[in-house]
């Protein structure tokens, strides 16, 4: 669910999550585990930040399931197809 949510990033910034921030691809677990994550863009839609957000919870066991992932996901093509 955590690598879903890098995804998810990915399609919002189209932009490499550790570029920036970690000089070594060996570095990315301790990154990661040390709690920090790549910064959600202003401007991306608020329950598409969420998602991404809550796939990135520090702890497993409070991470969406892919079913509510996807359940969220959805809802926000719903809610931008009707705004067309």
């Amino acid at each position: 669910v955590y690598a879903m949510g890098i995804i998810l990033w990915e399609l919002v910034t189209r932009e490499h999550p550790f570029l920036k921030a970690v000089p070594s691809v060996q570095g990315i677990p301790q990154f990661v585990i040390s709690g920090h994550r790549p910064q959600i863009p202003h401007d991306c839609i608020p329950s598409f930040a969420r998602l991404i957000a809550d796939c990135w919870d520090h702890s497993p066991a409070r991470r969406p399931t892919f079913q509510n992932i996807l359940d969220v996901l959805l809802e926000i093509a719903s809610k931008i197809s009707a705004e067309l």
